[in-house]
């Protein structure tokens, strides 16, 4: 029985793919980091790549933290349209937190643009419609990905900058 596991997760990672928890596939989403999602500041310049990559964090039991994570290019990259969601598998499908702006549903927890920022919360009622909200002492990921802009699409060394600013 070892060696079926040893065997599986070495082939695993000779395919290129990670696994993680029972309910989260196998995929070639790259996991970045693990964020102290309590003590995230600042900018920091994301490798996305092709396939994209996550970071992984378990929100805190605190009933009003909130914040927001901002998305912009990065040189050689300026062209791509860039996307951020909030799943609960690297770039797996978004958490549902549903809105509707003239007769449009949309989700708080994925946004996707050139620019943009993406708005969240742990309050039981969120001060907005708009601000995904994300249940406490939960594990999530936030993925990033960059899709074709214009002709070009991604490469292997694509990246972007995400800002991430919060409070309790």
């Amino acid at each position: 029985m070892k060696y079926l596991i040893f065997i599986i997760a070495c082939i695993s990672i000779m395919s290129g793919s990670q696994t993680y928890a029972k309910e989260c596939p196998a995929t070639k989403v790259k996991v970045i980091e693990t964020l102290d999602w309590s003590n995230v500041i600042g900018s920091k310049v994301i490798e996305t790549g092709i396939t994209g990559a996550a970071s992984k964090f378990t929100t805190t039991a605190s009933t009003t933290y909130q914040g927001r994570v901002e998305a912009v290019g990065y040189p050689g990259s300026m062209h791509l349209v860039r996307r951020m969601w909030f799943s609960k598998c690297p770039g797996g499908e978004r958490v549902v937190s549903d809105y509707i702006v003239a007769g449009v549903t949309k989700n708080a927890c994925d946004r996707s643009g050139t620019e943009f920022a993406l708005t969240w919360s742990q309050k039981d009622k969120p001060s907005s419609v708009t601000q995904c909200k994300l249940k406490r002492e939960k594990t999530y990921y936030l993925n990033y990905l960059q899709t074709k802009g214009g002709s070009e699409g991604p490469t292997p060394s694509s990246r972007m900058v995400r800002g991430f600013s919060a409070r309790n």
